[in-house]
């Protein structure tokens, strides 16, 4: 009986210290953010690529950004980009009522949206500012929306008037914090960043404006592109510029690791090859080298992930077979750089254990371009944002 009773209690002891690992792992990751991009020119695909809000499971996400809204060159207050988007907006927030925990935000901005000098115009002054910041409250009202995310490609670099736009963009998150803070409700404001060690120093004034931001999403999902003159991997961990060093970038300025949300890409960079037989990573490329069009996202040098499981591939090399640490594959003279549910899963949990569970979460972008449908791959609805999760909370 004494032999029977420190055998149980040994079994009890074991399976209460690993129960307890497991319940504190969840509890350190539970305030994790998961922040998944919402955009809304996909409402416009054909078929099954078209992707609209109530397609989104309340609970997948903590925090559901729209992207994006833009700033009126003319008038500079926070204005509408496609049609519906008020309609798309409201849409989101009902799904609060099913998870009334998630926070939806809109975001301003976007790769496009310097093309011309919108937000250059706007910071130029106190008083720009101001009508900017007052447009941007009413949208919050008017939708019931939860904060607000500055995606600026890039103060100083791109439709800007000049070296002043640093310190002016800086000046705008101080004025927006501000006013945020005057509002009954807490608001969040944060920012989508380049991923650059180049850039951190040139646009940015990081430790000043880091103390009006709630987060940052580190862009690290573009780190290589149709701009080379070979096939790469745009979220590859290995090489001079990686997702690992992007974060490590930002880390060496001083920002806090709770206030990093590293960037996470549902879609695939494709190349066309020069040689069809040569499809390594480092394949030469044609000039242009972007890859052709996806069927229902219509993107040169890009697919969607249910883009690329709808196709056949002559070559696939996975994530552990490849120098990038991440699969890539070739059709012809077509080659694609993408993400598994594997390799997304593993580089996340890699990266949040490196950082003793420090970082803030993940900022996906983006979730039309997963297998919503869960009826291209056969992995089930949201494979990558998922396998995403996964990692966030410590899953390899």
């Amino acid at each position: 009986m004494r032999s029977l009773s420190i055998v149980t209690l040994f079994a009890v002891v074991c399976c209460t210290v690993t129960f307890g690992t497991v319940i504190q792992r969840k509890r350190s990751s539970s305030n994790k953010r998961i922040i998944c991009f919402y955009a809304n020119w996909a409402q416009y695909r054909k078929g099954r690529g078209r992707f609209l809000p109530h397609q989104i499971p309340a609970d997948l996400c903590t925090h559901i950004t729209y992207a994006h809204l833009q700033v009126d060159l003319t008038t500079h207050e926070l204005v509408k980009r496609q049609r519906n988007d008020e309609f798309l907006l409201k849409e989101l927030v009902k799904l609060k009522k099913k998870n009334p925990a998630l926070k939806i935000i809109i975001s301003v901005g976007g790769w496009k949206h310097e093309y011309k000098p919108r937000f250059s115009k706007m910071v130029q002054n106190e008083r720009t500012r101001a009508i900017f910041i007052q447009s941007v409250l009413k949208w919050i009202q008017k939708t019931e929306v939860d904060g607000l995310s500055i995606d600026w490609e890039y103060p100083t670099k791109r439709g800007t008037s000049g070296p002043g736009d640093k310190h002016r963009y800086t000046l705008l998150l101080k004025e927006l914090r501000a006013a945020f803070d005057e509002e009954e409700r807490p608001l969040t404001l944060s920012a989508s960043v380049s991923s650059g060690r180049k850039k951190i120093d040139t646009v940015y004034e990081h430790k000043k404006f880091i103390k009006y931001l709630d987060w940052v999403n580190v862009m690290a999902y573009a780190l290589h592109g149709a701009w080379r003159k070979f096939a790469g991997h745009h979220t590859t961990m290995t090489g001079a510029t990686n997702v690992e060093d992007s974060l490590n970038a930002w880390q060496e300025k001083g920002i806090p690791d709770e206030k990093i949300n590293l960037g996470v890409a549902t879609y695939g960079r494709t190349f066309t090859l020069k040689d069809p037989t040569n499809y390594g990573l480092g394949a030469p490329v044609t000039n242009p080298a972007h890859g052709k069009p996806g069927k229902y996202t219509r993107i040169k040098g890009a697919l969607s992930y249910y883009e690329f499981c709808d196709q056949q591939w002559d070559h696939k090399i996975p994530s552990y077979d490849s120098k990038a640490r991440k699969p890539y594959a070739s059709r012809g003279d077509q080659w694609i750089g993408y993400e598994s549910p594997r390799s997304i899963r593993s580089s996340i949990a890699y990266l949040m254990q490196k950082n003793n569970n420090r970082l803030g979460g993940i900022a996906i972008w983006k979730l039309g371009y997963d297998d919503f449908t869960g009826t291209f791959c056969h992995e089930g609805k949201f494979p990558l944002v998922n396998a995403a999760r996964q990692g966030v909370y410590g899953i390899a």
